[in-house]
């Protein structure tokens, strides 16, 4: 897809960007971020605007990676649903190796973010939920109801990240 556009084929700089953003479940992925930033505003100690910047920004990266990661796992059975038929991956928009590269380059910006604008904690929670995610959770989902307990903690992870940034874990 970017050679695509380095090639000046026929493709938008906007339709890059959207296809890319697409693969990060831009309407989930600010949830998860929204669960992050309020519990870092709940939680006891003082906080500043570089780490509230920072863990904003970092939660978003990594969390749109984990689901760029899942949508190139899974374009044969989101090609079954209604819901996530139109999908980048399973359209051929995006292939599932450009959403590996994707998720490779935000998923590491992220957590980098989060090592150094936040604390080496809440990068190694942010890396931690990345891979329950996009890798664990989704390779149980259709084998074991041990999806719901990784599920769960993927769910919770977030809320610590924000607590952690901000309270004594750091």
């Amino acid at each position: 897809v970017l050679r695509q556009y380095l090639d000046g084929d026929s493709i938008t700089f906007k339709q890059l960007k959207d296809r890319f953003v697409t693969l990060t479940k831009p309407h989930l992925t600010f949830l998860i971020m929204l669960s992050s930033i309020c519990s870092y505003i709940l939680a006891p100690n003082p906080t500043n605007v570089l780490t509230f910047l920072s863990l904003t920004v970092g939660t978003l990266l990594a969390s749109g990676a984990a689901n760029a990661i899942n949508m190139g796992r899974e374009p044969n059975f989101d090609s079954q649903m209604t819901r996530t038929a139109a999908r980048p991956v399973v359209t051929g928009l995006v292939t599932p190796n450009e959403a590996f590269g994707f998720a490779a380059i935000t998923g590491t910006i992220g957590c980098g973010i989060l090592y150094v604008g936040v604390n080496p904690i809440v990068a190694a929670l942010g890396a931690t939920n990345l891979v329950l995610y996009s890798w664990t959770y989704t390779s149980l989902k259709r084998k074991s109801i041990l999806n719901t307990w990784v599920g769960a903690i993927v769910g919770a992870i977030p809320p610590l990240m924000g607590w952690g940034a901000c309270g004594s874990l750091a």
